[in-house]
């Protein structure tokens, strides 16, 4: 009886190890429809539901990619309520969960990866970076063993919590430093005070604090250099430039800062437009002249319809709004990000919605995959986290209740008219800072503080969570 009980335990112990989902095919998108979600242009290669994730979990939150480049085998990083998944997406139909590591409840999560080449082990080496809600230090998970563990390999408790983590100067594909530069950690401080930090990856299991920017709240931050004219308006001798960007949540803030000087970063220029509300998150354009920017609740306190900003930052002292997109349905934006001409942007009751955006004032909706049928309502539920640059072409969404979405888009999707349905948002000049004016941006339709969300209760209650 005794080895019989042993035995049982033994395999529970085995069980998250290796979690696969059962076999499974690409779903095509025909005629609008992948089975019972409703789509275009994108279709479903796999999918993982939260039972099947080895650690318990109540919900998914944000989603990162990692490649490693020894042997080139994509996996997804996968943040949870209680831990981080690792899944093999060699199979990407059959995707096969072989790492696991638990940790508190935790609502939020997001994940990043640096990765490099060791000279003295002659392989490439890489790093994951997890924050979380918990006082538990920014995890720094090891990579390098995916096969037999996932394992803690360091804490860095330089900022006890944080509600987002990223890696400047790294090609977002590979997680490796770009030609030239070194790979920075950063942490948007929000709540605790501050903008974002700046922490040396010299040695990537104990990240080293170089300094805090302060003067306004932090959300998430995302990084670009520049060379050319525009190296001028940094500090003298900072070309290339290097600049965060940084989205201030409540602070309702788009600020730019040189942080060429790591001891040193200074302050550019900032700026706000009409309707916002939360400023939480954007991404830089493939020409690195626009900003696309998505704040979370405008769609709830004067918009009917999902509204993504361009950001024109062919002056660095003087951004101006220069376009106003305005989608098919009341959903919240969330995340996003540029590869190419496409913007790929979370889009919570919608899924998955993807822009063409060749021409950064003038977004076209090309596809869309909608990972949450029940409703397209302004709501915190649904797809949380996308990530698009894996050399398959294959797209990582993370949806809160139903698990992780393996996708893929159609090669020259068509453009979307929806334009007889898009609800219309209120236009208006952006406020810089500078002796600039705002014009008056265009708009197209596909052709204060953390307290502040907190007196939105009515409308957060119902979708059961605060701010993602």
């Amino acid at each position: 009886m005794k080895n019989i009980k042993r035995l049982a335990f033994s395999c529970l112990l085995l069980v998250p190890t290796l979690w696969q989902t059962t076999n499974a095919e690409e779903v095509q998108c025909v005629d609008g429809r992948a089975v019972t979600y409703s789509c275009n242009d994108i279709n479903m290669i796999g999918r993982m539901h939260l039972r099947d994730f080895g650690q318990p979990t109540t919900l998914v939150n944000d989603v990162w990619g990692y490649v490693d480049q020894n042997n080139g085998t994509e996996y997804a990083l996968v943040g949870l309520s209680h831990g981080v998944s690792v899944v093999d997406l060699t199979d990407p139909q059959n995707p096969v969960e072989v790492a696991s590591i638990s940790g508190g409840y935790s609502l939020h999560r997001d994940i990043k990866v640096y990765q490099y080449f060791d000279e003295e082990a002659q392989r490439y080496k890489a790093y994951a970076y997890v924050s979380s809600d918990l006082y538990e230090g920014i995890q720094v998970l090891d990579l390098n063993d995916l096969t037999n563990s996932l394992s803690l390999a360091g804490l860095f408790f330089e900022m006890f919590r944080s509600h987002n983590v990223y890696i400047s100067n790294v090609d977002h594909s590979t997680g490796m430093a770009l030609d030239g530069f070194e790979a920075y950690l950063h942490l948007p401080i929000s709540p605790a005070g501050g903008s974002f930090d700046i922490s040396s990856l010299t040695n990537p299991t104990a990240p080293e604090l170089i300094s805090v920017v302060g003067g306004t709240e932090g959300h998430d931050i995302v990084s670009f250099i520049v060379t050319d004219d525009r190296a001028e308006q940094c500090l003298p001798g900072h070309n290339p430039c290097e600049i965060i960007v940084n989205f201030s949540g409540g602070d309702q803030l788009i600020q730019f800062w040189d942080v060429t000087d790591k001891q040193a970063p200074f302050f550019l220029s900032s700026l706000s437009y009409p309707g916002a509300s939360y400023t939480h998150s954007g991404w830089i354009s493939d020409d690195g002249m626009f900003i696309f920017a998505q704040d979370e609740v405008d769609e709830f306190v004067s918009n009917d319809s999902t509204t993504m900003y361009t950001i024109d930052i062919s002056d660095l002292m003087h951004p101006t709004l220069s376009n106003v997109w305005s989608g098919p349905t009341g959903a919240v934006d969330h995340n996003g990000m540029a590869v190419g001409n496409y913007y790929y942007m979370s889009n919570y009751t919608r899924g998955l919605t993807v822009l063409d955006v060749s021409d950064s004032n003038n977004p076209e909706h090309v596809a869309y995959f909608d990972t949450y049928p029940a409703d397209d309502n302004a709501q915190f539920e649904g797809a949380w986290g996308v990530y698009p640059f894996l050399p398959s072409g294959n797209i990582l969404v993370s949806d809160i209740d139903r698990g992780l979405f393996i996708l893929r888009m159609n090669e020259d999707p068509d453009v979307d008219d929806y334009a007889d349905i898009v609800g219309n948002s209120d236009t208006g000049t952006g406020t810089g800072t500078g002796t600039g004016t705002t014009p008056a941006p265009s708009k197209s339709s596909g052709g204060g503080s953390i307290f502040y969300l907190l007196g939105l209760g009515a409308f957060l209650l119902a979708g059961r969570r605060r701010n993602y």
